[in-house]
């Protein structure tokens, strides 16, 4: 019993000392701000972590835990903005008008300002080193063609300096950030005696641990190996293109290990992957390659990076017949059973205020329009029960709603980026838009209702 209590309490401390708390002030007071941390850097497939109400004054806290040092990313209606973070530690952030916020571009990337940020932390020694070598090779730049020499001599003094400066950091998280920034920023610059192809796969690539989770290292490898299946020996190409055809996973890394800058296993697997992802094969043929890799693969994260890989190759576009997702599995009804009429998806969380506040403008269209158009809402199955005011929000739906579980298959072809987030499909499951406009006005006073009043006028002079 009191060796069952002792691991307890080292698990709890050890939790508590990972913890990581985000104090902030944004633009947006009530709604909700979502953090989510990235799977992989390959796909950059994001999982929700955290989630939290901003107040009326624009205040919100976020507190997860890690034990190791990320990327994150927080959204917060179409905005996101991002940040490093690492365990045990607090951080004060402002998300200011000035960084561009909006509600209406989708997917819109925005600046935060940190506060009191801590000299030890890793935002601020990367925000520290990037000015530096900004401002450097801004001073520099103008030797590159009057003085070739002497640029030269200026970037060597510059990384024996950067590693004077960092080379007691024991953070090697930031030690691959500075190496491979360097590497993407001053060794990609085309001068005098820049390092040849050979000298960059040594130095970056050759004998390295393969860091996926470290995003600079990632982008490094995509900007060696961009567009690498065609630079590939001609005969070399030839047999890998019948390979991966074929769905033949081990001939194809025995193909890959043959060329000069890739050599190892592990390495001409992930480059596989990195060949599907660029899109050099038809989406059936990399769908069929990718599950093999997630099922046969022996290195755990590249099973992942090919399952996150999937979600990329299976995505639905514009004009796609979309799949027949579960909607009530205990009643066996599906998507398909709404066929006949133009269908409008509603994806919300109960937990989310701007999914609440769209709830009275739906029921006014469900009202007008919902004898000719499908309105339907899912949500997730929670952990707990609503809250009162929560299940008062749902009890305010008068269309067909339908709870999933978390881990059902539905979200994942869903693939809902934040909440509220709506589809529009028409009477034969064809997707018509993704996002759909929502039922309240956009930056150009547009709503979705334009639609469902030509949908209904179109049925009422057909006599439906």
């Amino acid at each position: 019993m009191k060796s069952t209590i002792l691991v307890f309490l080292i698990l709890l401390n050890q939790q508590l000392k990972a913890q990581i708390i985000i104090n902030g002030f944004c633009d947006f007071p009530n709604t909700t701000i979502s953090l989510f941390e990235i799977e992989d850097c390959i796909t950059k497939k994001e999982k929700k972590i955290s989630e939290t109400e901003v107040d009326d004054k624009g205040n919100f806290k976020l507190i997860f835990s890690s034990n190791e040092i990320k990327k994150i990313i927080l959204r917060i209606n179409s905005n996101f903005t991002w940040m490093y973070v690492q365990p045990n530690s607090s951080y004060f952030i402002d998300i200011p008008q000035d960084g561009q916020i909006t509600q209406f571009k989708t997917n819109n990337e925005i600046e935060m300002v940190f506060y009191r940020l801590d000299g030890k932390d890793i935002n601020y020694k990367i925000l520290g080193f990037e000015a530096w070598m900004d401002s450097y090779l801004a001073e520099i730049f103008v030797l590159k063609e009057n003085q070739p020499g002497e640029f030269i001599k200026k970037i060597a003094a510059f990384k024996k300096e950067v590693n004077d400066v960092y080379s007691k950091d024991t953070s090697l998280f930031f030690r691959t950030y500075l190496k491979y920034s360097i590497g993407l920023t001053i060794d990609n610059i085309n001068f005098i005696s820049a390092p040849s192809e050979a000298d960059k796969f040594n130095f970056y690539i050759k004998d390295t641990p393969i860091l996926i989770n470290n995003d600079k290292y990632v982008e490094y490898l995509y900007s060696f190996y961009e567009n690498y299946y065609y630079q590939l020996d001609q005969e070399l190409r030839k047999l890998l293109d019948n390979s991966i055809r074929n769905y033949d996973l081990e001939n194809c890394i025995r193909i890959l290990k043959k060329d000069p800058y890739i050599q190892t296993e592990e390495l001409a697997e992930l480059i596989l992957i990195m060949i599907i992802n660029q899109g050099a094969f038809p989406p059936k043929i990399s769908s069929n390659l990718l599950k093999t890799i997630y099922e046969k693969s022996n290195y755990p994260k590249h099973s992942t990076i090919a399952k996150n890989s999937l979600l990329k190759v299976d995505e639905i576009n514009i004009g796609d017949i979309f799949p027949n997702i579960d909607l009530d599995l205990k009643n066996q009804y599906s998507l398909q059973m709404l066929k006949g009429k133009p269908i409008y998806i509603h994806c919300f969380d109960p937990k989310n205020q701007k999914s609440v506040t769209e709830i009275s403008a739906l029921l006014k269209l469900y009202e007008q329009y919902g004898k000719y158009i499908h309105i339907i809402s899912v949500y997730s199955k929670p952990n707990e029960d609503f809250s009162i005011s929560e299940q008062r929000s749902l009890n305010l739906i008068k269309w067909r709603k339908f709870e999933l579980k978390p881990n059902e298959k539905s979200w994942e072809i869903l693939n809902i980026p934040s909440f509220p987030y709506y589809l529009f499909l028409d009477k034969d499951l064809v997707l018509l838009a993704a996002p759909a406009l929502s039922p309240s006005p956009n930056g150009s006073y547009e709503t979705i209702e334009k639609t469902f009043f030509d949908i209904k006028k179109e049925a009422t002079e057909r006599g439906e």
